[in-house]
């Protein structure tokens, strides 16, 4: 009955940031700054994963629980990577050439391609507040080798940014790291790991966490 409660306080709590997350997306998108238009497509994308979650949880949709766990792993996915842009390019634009980013474009592709694969999720349903998902072992485990793999970039990038900074950057730059590896165990735990022994999906929990960390980077980053 608590977990109940919880939960459905977690997720209309969700559909407020999932708005404010839209709204920040779209100031952050019409500043110029290095790594801004980054960090704006990750609060866009992550206000898209919650738009897929919870109209699944409140079944607002006629589309399938399946097809919204799909987009929620390829969203969940594209919230890291243009995260993991953000660091290559804060707070030092990146040198490298663009051609170079069309990598990036051939794993979106990949893991779009694992996210809609037919025998990833075998099933889904919902029953407010709670969902339920039933991951093949196998692709789920593709699926955490991206997510650690970025996540452990993402880390490189801000601690060489890091030793490369002073002053202000290396103040910004010590707090995004604590609170970045405060969102990333917070989705290992409820987002990923979970699917192994459970078809119990916390989600809704690792998004809540998610956009907290999002929204305390970027009052470091945008406070003035």
């Amino acid at each position: 009955m608590i977990l109940k409660y919880l939960l459905s306080v977690i997720l209309y709590i969700n559909v407020i940031l999932m708005v404010v997350s839209f709204c920040l997306s779209y100031i952050l998108l019409k500043r110029k700054g290095s790594g801004v238009h980054y960090f704006g497509m990750a609060l866009l994308v992550l206000g898209l994963w919650m738009l897929f979650t919870l109209s699944d949880y409140f079944r607002l949709t006629p589309l399938s629980p399946i097809f919204h766990a799909q987009m929620g792993f390829l969203t969940g996915a594209l919230v890291l990577i243009f995260f993991y842009l953000f660091t290559r390019n804060f707070p030092v634009p990146d040198a490298a050439p663009k051609s170079k980013y069309y990598f990036f474009y051939g794993i979106v592709i990949f893991i779009a391609f694992i996210s809609f694969w037919p025998e990833f999720i075998t099933s889904a349903y919902s029953n407010f507040p709670f969902r339920y998902r039933t991951i093949n072992p196998f692709y789920l485990t593709i699926y955490n080798t991206y997510f650690f793999l970025f996540s452990a970039l993402s880390f490189k990038n801000l601690f060489v940014s890091y030793e490369g900074s002073g002053g202000i950057y290396k103040i910004q730059l010590r707090k995004i790291i604590v609170g970045s590896a405060f969102v990333v165990l917070s989705n290992i735990i409820f987002s990923l790991l979970n699917f192994y022994y459970t078809n119990f999906d916390l989600t809704a929990i690792g998004i809540f966490f998610t956009f907290i960390i999002l929204f305390y980077i970027y009052s470091i980053l945008f406070k003035d």
